[in-house]
């Protein structure tokens, strides 16, 4: 298993046309009541990125913040990642918690006022392996084909050109980056919050999403 990529994930995008940047300062502005049914979700009662999202604020912010964020607020859930892209440039939603930046890219190309926010006061900054982590079968029906393939996209060259086109910061100290949102390049001496840590995929994030349904459930 490589993992060859560490970037700072992306907390949430907001619509500056209705949300203004020095509204959303710490994590605790996402409680403001004027945000009641302007935040959308990935639905974070079924695995995926809305749960993960839940268990990590379980995690880093506490049981009382993740009820009223997740109940209180009335979020508006969705298991269609486009349909919140879609309601962040529209504004009916203007703050995202599972947008992804691929999809939002090309609404901030067209001209829409799409902010991407990376940390919030009172919360660490997060980083994680995205897009993808590499693993060899080892009964591959061509196994040299795969070494060769798994050699070349761990190269400079190969990591170079996937880095700048999906825009995540690579592990290599030799690639050019640039190119990429300094937003998501880990700056030195900051301790993150690793997303893709092996005891947190494991034990952690099940366990704090557990409570997270089960929290949910009893709403």
């Amino acid at each position: 298993m490589v993992r060859p990529f560490s970037s700072v994930a992306t907390l949430l995008f907001i619509n500056t046309d209705h949300v203004k940047p020095e509204e959303m300062r710490s994590y605790k502005d996402l409680l403001n009541p004027k945000w009641r049914g302007k935040i959308s979700t990935e639905d974070p009662t079924t695995t995926g990125a809305g749960a993960n999202m839940a268990a990590r604020f379980y995690t880093q912010a506490g049981e009382e913040f993740v009820k009223t964020l997740y109940i209180d607020q009335k979020p508006t859930p969705t298991r269609e990642r486009r349909q919140m892209s879609d309601w962040l440039a529209r504004g009916t939603q203007p703050i995202c918690l599972n947008c992804r930046e691929d999809d939002v890219r090309p609404l901030v190309k067209d001209g829409f006022k799409i902010l991407e926010i990376f940390e919030l006061g009172g919360l660490p900054g997060t980083t994680n392996g995205s897009p993808w982590l590499l693993s060899l079968a080892n009964k591959a029906p061509h196994p040299k084909a795969a070494q060769v393939f798994a050699n070349w996209i761990l190269s400079k060259e190969g990591l170079e050109i996937y880095a700048r086109g999906y825009g995540s910061a690579t592990l290599r100290t030799d690639v050019n980056e640039s190119y990429l949102n300094p937003g998501n390049l880990p700056k030195a001496g900051v301790k993150y919050f690793d997303d893709t840590d092996w005891k947190w995929i494991v034990t952690g994030r099940h366990e704090s999403r557990e409570k997270v349904w089960k929290l949910l459930k009893a709403r």
